[in-house]
């Protein structure tokens, strides 16, 4: 993937990586949203070193910034994503996930999806 594609969906500041595309960019299903901005910020944090693991709790705020958090069925979401490119550990708000080779896959094909403005 080349850095301009990059560059569309994420902004490094220090220690933190921001998705910077606009929230029309992602799914219009909240579910669907929530799983994309899971594989966006579990793949940008992780391939940075920021971090080996994405605490769900960080999902959850992202999720809140871009309007798709639903309370209720967030953490439904979040389960769903074990065993498809994600690794989910811990239980309630001490979850984490790290991603794997499926997951960095599927977090480039939304990178590449939403850094063309086309919503899924």
């Amino acid at each position: 993937m080349d850095v301009d594609t990059v560059e569309r969906v994420f902004e490094a500041e220090g220690d933190e990586i921001h998705i910077i595309v606009a929230p029309k960019a992602l799914a219009s299903a909240k579910q669907t949203a929530t799983r994309e901005l899971a594989y966006l910020v579990s793949a940008s944090r992780q391939a940075a070193g920021i971090e080996d693991q994405t605490a769900a709790a960080t999902i959850k705020d992202v999720c809140d910034h871009f309007g798709v958090l639903d309370t209720n069925n967030f953490g439904g979401a979040i389960t769903k994503l074990g065993g498809e490119g994600l690794r989910i550990s811990g239980s309630g708000e001490s979850r984490h996930l790290k991603i794997n080779k499926v997951g960095y896959e599927k977090a480039s094909e939304i990178v590449a999806r939403v850094a063309s403005g086309v919503a899924k």
